[in-house]
């Protein structure tokens, strides 16, 4: 193969070559992108089904209400609330400040 057939030249290369060219690679570069949904599609499919099959396996709760471990019926008779050294720190961005922002004594 000779140099001269690997370079084409401006004035040989026809408009509608070009338009077909870029007609092709567009319609290709379309195909890819639907087939490779698709195949995300179906990989989201096959996961959630093997999700389905873990959940099924997974042993219930407890119940809520257990007979044995119930409170006494007059329970609570005193209702109070103590807050001791409660702090709260504010966080920025994976960064916080070392001493408190609130302090409740």
């Amino acid at each position: 193969m000779s140099y001269e057939s690997i370079i084409i030249s401006t004035y040989d290369v026809i408009s509608g070559f070009i338009g077909m060219a870029l007609s092709y690679g567009l319609s290709l570069n379309a195909s890819l992108v639907f087939s490779i949904q698709n195949q995300c599609n179906i990989a989201n499919y096959i996961i959630s089904v093997e999700r389905l099959n873990q959940y099924m396996h997974v042993p219930s709760e407890a119940p809520e209400i257990i007979e044995g471990n119930r409170p006494p019926v007059n329970w609570p008779v005193v209702g109070r609330v103590e807050i001791k050294e409660l702090q709260v720190f504010i966080y920025y961005y994976y960064y916080y400040f070392e001493s408190p922002c609130i302090t409740v004594l």
